[in-house]
């Protein structure tokens, strides 16, 4: 006999600069949300910005699932970053309709020119943006925008 598993449904992400917890560790104020970055000033190779978050919220799963980001250029299927992975377990006996908070560092994310990107997130091999996971209106991916360098310094500081 088989156990029952249901993919997540994604109900909630945002890119941050980082994610304050409160005292049971659980995501209490998101600080810094970004949308788009700009090239510093003079640099050369690939852009990587101070350790990005995702606030993620996931509801409505059963099992577990092994859960990670990947940066791809927007409208390309080539993955230029993965992020570590976070293992979640999801209760049949929960409550399945409470989404699930938690934050996913994005350790080593690099950009490799300015350009406009997306983050992906997936549970197992499904990606929760899709929807083949039985949700009709589907979270869309993270875009952020990497804008060319200005006269200014850039990224983030």
């Amino acid at each position: 006999m088989s156990k029952l598993v249901v993919t997540p449904v994604l109900r909630l992400v945002v890119l941050c600069q980082s994610i304050e917890a409160d005292r049971k560790d659980r995501p209490f104020a998101l600080e810094v949300p970004i949308h788009t970055l700009r090239w510093p000033k003079n640099h050369r190779g690939g852009y990587r910005p101070p350790t990005l978050e995702l606030y993620v919220q996931l509801q409505d799963a059963v099992g577990a699932f092994n859960v990670r980001g990947v940066l791809r250029a927007f409208g390309d299927s080539t993955e230029l970053y993965r992020s570590p992975v976070v293992p979640l377990a999801f209760d049949a006996n929960d409550h399945r309709i409470v989404p699930l908070e938690f934050g996913l560092v994005l350790t080593g994310l690099s950009f490799p020119r300015p350009e406009a990107y997306e983050l992906h997130l997936f549970a197992n091999h499904v990606a929760v943006h899709d929807a083949d996971g039985g949700n009709p209106f589907p979270f869309p991916p993270i875009r952020v925008t990497v804008l060319p360098a200005d006269d200014t310094d850039g990224g983030i500081q």
